[in-house]
């Protein structure tokens, strides 16, 4: 059973800073959203990006490759 809150102001305010946190770190962060779709029905980009439930996010390391430091 899945349970869908509204968050609020202060949550999301606190959600950017996390965010910001690890970017900061240098953790590249992707947000995770879904939306339920028919499988029966053609969509546009326009249409399936709009009306999305936040799942989370992810932070991922991802280190400076070599060379990158010359470029």
């Amino acid at each position: 059973m899945k349970k869908v809150i509204k968050l609020t102001e202060k949550e999301r305010k606190e959600m950017r800073e996390q965010v910001k946190a690890m970017a900061r770190k240098a953790y590249r962060v992707l947000g995770i959203a879904m939306r339920e779709i028919s499988v029966s029905k053609e969509y546009g980009q326009e249409q399936v990006e709009t009306k999305l439930t936040f799942l989370g996010c992810v932070a991922m390391m991802d280190p400076p490759r070599r060379g990158v430091k010359q470029a």
